[in-house]
């Protein structure tokens, strides 16, 4: 998916709200694989602490959108906030550094 004939046919059926020849999930995994391997990996961080705001708000939407496995709370010991914070570091190290 790194020929950009290919991207740019599929940006091009996704505007004009075609089907893709590869389904959603595959193409937003394969995006964030990229975006781990060019914006994150060069700069070697060690947790979620030390990525820049900008890089963990697309982290965030990628969670969101494809990771919420990673996601458990227990609401009887647990905030939001810090079921949040265990979510973004289990992302961090399953997600992230298994992409290095």
């Amino acid at each position: 998916m790194n020929d950009p004939q290919k991207l740019e046919d599929l940006r091009i059926k996704a505007i004009n709200f075609d089907i893709p020849d590869t389904d959603y999930p595959s193409i937003l995994e394969h995006i964030e694989k990229q975006f781990i391997i060019k914006e994150i990996t060069p700069f070697k961080p060690v947790s979620w602490s030390h990525l820049e705001k900008h890089t963990q708000d697309m982290c965030d939407i990628m969670m969101n959108m494809l990771h919420l496995s990673l996601y458990k709370r227990n609401s009887d010991t647990e905030s939001r906030e810090e079921a949040k914070i265990r979510f973004r570091d289990r992302y961090f190290n399953t997600v992230v550094k298994q992409s290095d």
